[in-house]
């Protein structure tokens, strides 16, 4: 099976780090969303390396607090499966319960209070409000 992740075909790069690669997921519904990647292929969290673990908490925090202060998320889910794409990678996902405008957009978490995964999955959103959302969230990082 190829690898989104070591073939570097993840669109959406934000920033590299050193055991890690964070990414804009292409679904914005909930604002912000981003997941970060480990540099290195394996399949499975616990294999992780304590520097790799102490880094992608660092990152965790670092992102949350970018995330706020950009658009005031309430709420974060974080998300680790592995089913689609069998490579470590870390979902970050803001949730809030108020709307936001960003660039002209109004984004509204009609889940709150619910699982994140059951959101509207045909939105599709413009090269260029990725863009400016990655570029937003670099900026601070």
């Amino acid at each position: 099976m190829k690898c989104k992740f070591c073939e570097k075909t993840e669109k959406h790069l934000i920033k590299d780090f050193n055991n890690w690669t964070l990414y804009l997921h292409k679904s914005q519904y909930y604002l912000g969303r981003c997941k970060l990647a480990l540099k290195r292929h394996i399949e499975d969290i616990t294999e992780t390396t304590q520097e790799e673990r102490n880094e992608l908490f660092n990152l965790l925090k670092k992102i949350r607090k970018v995330i706020i202060d950009l658009f005031g998320a309430d709420h974060f889910n974080y998300y680790s499966a592995g089913n689609i794409s069998p490579h470590v990678h870390m979902h970050v996902i803001p949730r809030y319960n108020h709307e936001v405008e960003f660039e002209g957009h109004r984004f509204k978490d009609e889940n709150w209070g619910r699982p994140h995964s059951f959101y509207p999955r045909e939105i599709k959103y413009s090269e260029e409000l990725l863009s400016k959302i990655k570029q937003k969230i670099l900026e601070k990082l």
